[in-house]
């Protein structure tokens, strides 16, 4: 008597290859786990800002950390891109100042504006108060990134700088700088 002959179940094959979805249902070949980079900061309190020139941009202070994966804090105003891609860039930043001015803004890659993130607003009368000038600022823009670029967020009071002009960003939600790698 010979022994029985055991057969393997029968599978079938795809040329396929298998990716996990993320949890949207979404499939990304390059990134199966969703984004493999993104990063933010904010400032979690109001900030007075010191304009001492026309056209010249001061920093804005970014004190907090929103998540970070693969991109890092640079002190508490920048973000350090640590791969190379295709990032989205956002910024949001809400100011309010004593006289109407004309602000520019925008988001600095080692120092140097990135032009698409660059924009420009005159500051309306606020309307509970009248006694001050507000401007939501907000862009959102894509740039290639290089490993170790530094990113930082940037104001400047365009033309004509009033004397004894008091000008203060308010905090959290209003004074935002993010990235995601796509």
């Amino acid at each position: 008597m010979s022994a029985p002959i055991l057969k393997a179940p029968a599978t079938s094959v795809s040329s396929e290859p298998q990716v996990p979805a993320d949890p949207q249902g979404i499939q990304n070949p390059q990134c199966p786990n969703g984004l493999s980079a993104y990063g933010g900061l904010y400032q979690a309190g109001t900030q007075l800002v010191i304009f001492t020139q026309p056209d010249a941009y001061v920093q804005v202070r970014l004190n907090s950390q929103l998540p970070l994966r693969n991109v890092l804090a640079n002190g508490s105003n920048g973000l350090v891109i640590q791969e190379d891609g295709d990032y989205e860039i956002f910024y949001n930043l809400l100011i309010s100042t004593s006289d109407a001015v004309n602000v520019g803004f925008g988001v600095r890659r080692d120092g140097i504006i990135l032009p698409t993130t660059r924009g420009s607003q005159r500051l309306a009368v606020e309307s509970t108060t009248t006694t001050s000038y507000d401007g939501r600022l907000l862009a959102s823009s894509i740039a290639a990134l290089p490993a170790g670029s530094v990113l930082d967020l940037v104001v400047s009071v365009l033309g004509t700088l009033p004397p004894n002009l008091d000008a203060a960003i308010s905090g959290y939600a209003n004074a935002t700088l993010t990235v995601k790698k796509l």
